[in-house]
């Protein structure tokens, strides 16, 4: 994603300075740079996971949790593989941690490694590594973020999936991006965006492959699911820019649409 370049130059030209004027030998001067980069993320996580570990042996599983802990198989189904994954934390770290944290242990990891991709994702997009820092850093700490981290549901194994699909586009990695597409199918009917999204960009970018991969999984992903266009149209603008509104944090949706329009309007859109 492109950023403005104002805001880019600031930290740039901070970076610049700070190299300019030590007298320690470059080498040394990026070593030392990148273990405090390194540490200060490190902290900033551990103070992140400490709160949400918190929060998560304070808080009462809900009604819709109860149900998928307490439902049926759901693999293919609306809940894909949560019915499995939070019984079988739940047996293996109750005694251990306790039923309420054993219950949101896999969502807790799920999120640690949602930080760790945004990070190494940023890495080929921001030029600093104070850009790069302050991504992960205002990402583990949205609202909508912590809050998935916190909740049994799909969220933040979605984010987790389109993070690993991005990584390995960015490393050329196509053949583990076949099957991480093949396994999202388990995860969530969510996908069916990521599919269309895929297609659309083959087509923009002009990448039959893509093109053709997208179409297909979101052909399978229809018949799969068994899609309900009926009903009559109804609109949920409003609604959804409030939502977005409590996940990105007023001022972070607002820099995000600012964002979109910069992309779309004057500069090229990649993966």
């Amino acid at each position: 994603m492109k950023i403005n370049k104002d805001f880019v130059n600031f930290f740039s030209q901070s970076s610049e300075n700070e190299i300019r004027n030590s007298r320690i030998p470059s080498k040394a001067l990026e070593q030392n740079s990148a273990k405090s980069e390194y540490f200060t993320l490190f902290i900033a996580w551990a103070i992140n996971i400490i709160l949400l570990g918190y929060l998560c042996s304070t808080l009462s599983i809900s009604a819709g949790e109860a149900r998928i802990f307490y439902g049926e198989s759901s693999f293919l189904k609306e809940f894909g593989f949560l019915h499995e994954l939070i019984n079988g934390s739940f047996i293996a770290f109750s005694g251990v941690f306790g039923s309420d944290l054993a219950l949101r242990l896999p969502f807790l990891l799920a999120h640690s490694a949602n930080v760790f991709f945004i990070y190494k994702i940023s890495k080929q997009i921001l030029p600093t590594r104070s850009l790069q820092l302050i991504c992960a850093c205002v990402f583990m700490y949205l609202p909508g973020v912590m809050a998935s981290a916190v909740s049994v549901n799909s969220a933040v194994f979605i984010v987790l999936v389109v993070l690993i699909a991005v990584f390995l586009v960015q490393n050329s990695h196509f053949k583990s991006f076949f099957v991480l597409l093949v396994a999202s199918i388990f995860v969530s009917q969510a996908f069916l965006a990521l599919y269309v999204a895929l297609f659309f960009y083959g087509l923009y970018s002009k990448n039959r492959a893509i093109s053709v991969l997208g179409g297909i999984f979101a052909i399978a992903w229809l018949f799969i699911f068994d899609f309900d266009f009926s009903g009559k149209p109804k609109g949920y603008l409003i609604d959804t820019m409030a939502v977005f509104g409590a996940v990105f944090s007023p001022f972070v949706f607002i820099y995000f649409i600012y964002s979109i329009y910069q992309i779309w309007v004057k500069e090229s859109k990649d993966f």
